[in-house]
């Protein structure tokens, strides 16, 4: 029996009660536990493939996973549909890379493909440029490299600009790229299993171990490997090689700055010594312009304005290094 005062009063709470309490009060607790953890521990808590911060580790639509290249687009080209027969008398080029290149949350009109292909017909007379945007949200170098073996090919590209490097340097949860495999099929959980407070308890060793650990997505030796093996591929497609350097922009007070991400500028600058390849870097040329806060709309993602700017800028460069002939 338990014995307190309150208002002085003397009251007493036999064995039962104090079981009863102990017990609503558990289960009190372990219900805030649970829905604590569900509203802010926005990790995955169990040890699972294709888990990606671009879906907000969520599971990938069913409609959207592919075995190869983990998520494919709803509308492949942003909408544009081309001939895999190539037509006669034409260049075409096709860019490869993330959402700096798909541009989802703009039009197609406000892509820098859009503008490159205006540019590069506008400089050239007589042939006809076709600019096909394959740039995927959340892409890393691996997923490009196999998306322009399994699909781009097909279509024979003439100069593949490829623009990635800016998800390989994103942490990565559990795997890496190269060892994300399909989830197993069926796997019924428990009930306990379903509880995200308790598979929070049971792996907080391992979620420990994981964000103390750093684990990159594509480690910067891949990188190298995965932009060499698209050189390589594209040998083999007659198709030339073009890179753009990867790199973040910064806001201090009113002042915005251009950065490379780290390692990559002297990845590419050493392949493009090596190889049969070019690269493109952006970041001088940028910090020469004005009205900078105006170029994009966040730390990587190029405005209407940029996209203008850096398709023209492309343009002319592939002109002057007689890429387009």
């Amino acid at each position: 029996m338990f014995y307190f005062k309150f208002k002085g009063k003397r009251y007493c709470i036999k064995t039962g009660g104090i079981l009863l309490l102990a017990t609503v009060g558990l289960i009190c607790g372990l219900l805030l536990g649970e829905v604590g953890v569900r509203m802010f521990v926005k990790i995955p808590l169990e040890k699972e493939y294709l888990r990606f911060g671009v879906f907000q580790y969520e599971r990938i639509p069913e409609r959207l996973i592919d075995k190869d290249v983990f998520w494919k687009r709803d509308c492949e080209f942003r909408g544009k549909i081309y001939s895999k027969e190539k037509p006669e008398d034409s260049i075409r080029v096709a860019c490869l890379g993330d959402s700096c290149t798909e541009a989802p949350d703009l039009s197609v009109e406000q892509t820098y493909t859009y503008f490159l292909e205006r540019k590069i017909n506008s400089l050239l007379e007589g042939k006809k440029i076709e600019v096909m945007n394959c740039g995927v949200g959340g892409y890393s170098s691996l997923q490009a490299l196999r998306y322009l073996k399994k699909e781009i090919s097909l279509y024979h590209p003439d100069i593949v600009i490829a623009w990635v490097g800016i998800h390989d340097s994103t942490s990565a949860w559990f795997y890496e790229d190269k060892e994300q495999r399909m989830p197993p099929a069926g796997g019924d959980k428990s009930i306990l299993e379903k509880s995200s407070l308790f598979l929070f308890l049971k792996n907080y060793q391992e979620l420990s171990n994981n964000i103390n650990s750093c684990l990159l997505r594509v480690s910067l030796m891949d990188s190298e490997k995965n932009c060499r093996e698209i050189v390589a591929a594209l040998r083999e497609y007659n198709a030339y090689p073009v890179f753009i350097i990867p790199f973040s922009v910064g806001r201090k007070s009113n002042a915005v700055f251009y950065s490379y991400l780290g390692g990559y500028c002297g990845l590419l600058k050493e392949l493009a010594s090596t190889s049969q390849c070019t690269i493109i870097d952006l970041v001088p040329w940028l910090r020469s312009q004005d009205n900078l806060s105006e170029l994009f709309l966040d730390v990587c993602h190029p405005s209407e304005k940029g996209n203008r700017m850096i398709a023209n800028y492309i343009a002319e460069n592939l002109l002057k290094l007689g890429i387009l002939e």
